[in-house]
C-alpha cells in the first residue's frame, strides 16, 4: 500500500490525493503512527506542502494529531522562501507568515476547545 500511495503522489501530486490518503489512513490502527506515515508519504509529491494543506483540516484526522502536520507545512514553505529572490521572496515570506499564523491559530483554538470539553 505504501508504495502505491507514494507512486500516486509522485505522479499526480495533490489531484484527488485526499481520497487516496484517507483510505490508507483509516486502514491503520494507530492514528498517531498513521499521521507520522502521512508526513512521510507526502514527501513523494512534487509539492508536499500542497498535499499537507489539503489534508490538515480533514475530518478524518483527529484534532490531537494535526499539530505535527501544521508544523510541517511552514517548514516546507520555508524552503520556498530561500529559493526565491526579490519580490517573489517577499511574497513567499508573507505567505509563510500568514499560513503559520492561521494554521497555529486554528489548531490552538481547536485544542483549547477540546481541553475545555474534557
Amino acid at each position: 500500500m505504501d508504495q502505491l500511495v507514494r507512486s500516486y503522489l509522485h505522479r499526480n501530486g495533490n489531484y484527488r490525493s485526499n481520497a487516496v490518503l484517507h483510505s490508507a489512513y483509516v486502514m491503520q490502527a494507530d492514528s498517531t503512527a498513521a499521521t507520522t506515515w502521512l508526513l512521510d508519504v507526502s514527501q513523494a509529491a512534487a509539492d508536499p506542502t500542497v498535499v499537507l494543506q489539503d489534508i490538515v483540516n480533514a475530518k478524518w484526522i483527529p484534532q490531537a494529531n494535526r499539530g505535527p502536520i501544521y508544523q510541517r507545512i511552514p517548514g516546507s514553505e520555508a524552503g520556498v522562501v530561500g529559493e526565491n529572490r526579490g519580490l517573489e521572496q517577499e511574497n513567499a515570506k508573507s505567505d509563510l507568515w500568514t499560513g503559520k499564523c492561521a494554521g497555529w491559530s486554528s489548531w490552538l483554538s481547536q485544542s483549547n476547545t477540546i481541553r475545555l470539553l474534557t
